[in-house]
């Protein structure tokens, strides 16, 4: 991609178109360009001029098709070709095999510098880089889950290895600020060890739990009858003292409770046991309890239960798989079939 100036000549400007339509069929852009690869199936390779004036970093050098088919004719690249009619352009060098060889050497010319001001320009970013040598491609990168603010750092790809060498060689200054740069290769290593100390330090956080988060917290319970709901259990235990979470029953016949606070599993047992006129001087039970017209087990976890709890709870929350959040604007609704499926709310749909 190119950009134009004031009180360019005329053959500084044909410069430019040439290389911005060479530049549509360049490597980099056609291997990512639906639009133009969806276009030349359709035609033998083939591409409408047309079209092509359609595209804005054209529009902005050029709108006169004349001129850029003169462009086109007299380039020296033999990258693209016309037909006879001049309606029509395609690509004449084949593309490039995306082997591991091909990328890595990419990689090499190809560097990430950061540091430019957020409001910056194309144009701008562009006529600097062209200074260390021939442009292939320039990539602004955006912050693309906020306001697709431009993030301050590029990925620039060179035509030539030793021009991108040259510039890690060298202190790089835009408008005073030194800029940090490294190749497209160390760049990768750098977030691949950056994402493996994350995860590390995740996974450690959630494997070196000590102690417990809230002790005598937890209560098990055996032989409930399999359709009992675990909204009924969470409802009459928190008679006795605040539930946080009983964990789902699923057809099982038990399943384990947690309480809000210390020791709140130690005094619904206590009061179970007074239900059950339970004499027993036995603090962590089982106890037997006529529970939701049935009689079931209550009993307190133990030691290394307590902790197993806990550890798979921190785990959960520091190595679990993150579950996807509904976006917002849509509703789940249960298909014919019983499985989920999202309803697109009216203005996702374009109503008013």
């Amino acid at each position: 991609m190119v950009t134009s100036t004031e009180n360019e000549t005329n053959e500084e400007m044909e410069q430019k178109i040439t290389a911005q339509v060479e530049y549509y069929f360049d490597d980099l852009n056609l291997k990512q360009d639906k639009f133009m690869k969806y276009h030349m199936s359709q035609d033998d390779g083939w591409f409408p001029v047309e079209k092509l004036m359609t595209f804005n970093r054209l529009k902005k050098l050029t709108t006169d098709q004349e001129q850029v088919i003169k462009c086109i004719k007299s380039s020296t690249s033999g990258l693209v070709e016309l037909n006879e009619e001049a309606t029509k352009l395609r690509r004449t060098k084949a593309m490039p095999e995306l082997s591991d060889e091909y990328f890595k050497e990419l990689n090499l010319r190809t560097l990430h510098l950061k540091g430019f001001p957020k409001d910056s320009i194309l144009d701008d970013i562009m006529a600097f880089c062209v200074k260390f040598g021939k442009v292939q491609s320039v990539q602004m990168r955006r912050n693309y889950k906020g306001k697709n603010e431009f993030k301050g750092c590029i990925m620039v790809t060179y035509v030539e290895k030793e021009d991108a060498d040259k510039m890690l060689e060298q202190e790089l200054k835009y408008n005073d600020t030194v800029l940090l740069k490294e190749n497209k290769e160390q760049y990768h290593k750098r977030k691949n060890e950056f994402y493996e100390s994350l995860k590390q330090k995740k996974a450690e956080k959630g494997n070196n739990v000590d102690v417990v988060k809230t002790k005598g917290a937890i209560l098990k319970i055996s032989g409930i009858d399999q359709e009992t709901k675990f909204a009924d259990i969470k409802e009459e235990l928190s008679k006795h003292t605040k539930v946080a979470f009983v964990s789902n029953v699923n057809g099982q016949s038990e399943c384990t409770v947690r309480f809000a606070e210390e020791n709140g599993a130690k005094e619904a047992l206590k009061k179970l046991k007074e239900l059950a006129e339970d004499k027993s001087e036995e603090e962590t039970g089982p106890v037997s309890v006529e529970f939701l017209g049935k009689k079931v087990d209550f009993s307190l976890a133990s030691e290394e239960e307590e902790k197993k709890f806990w550890q798979d709870f921190q785990n959960k929350q520091f190595g679990g798989k993150k579950t996807q959040k509904w976006q917002r604007g849509k509703k789940r609704f249960h298909d014919d079939n019983g499985g989920r499926k999202n309803k697109v709310s009216k203005t996702e749909a374009g109503g008013d």
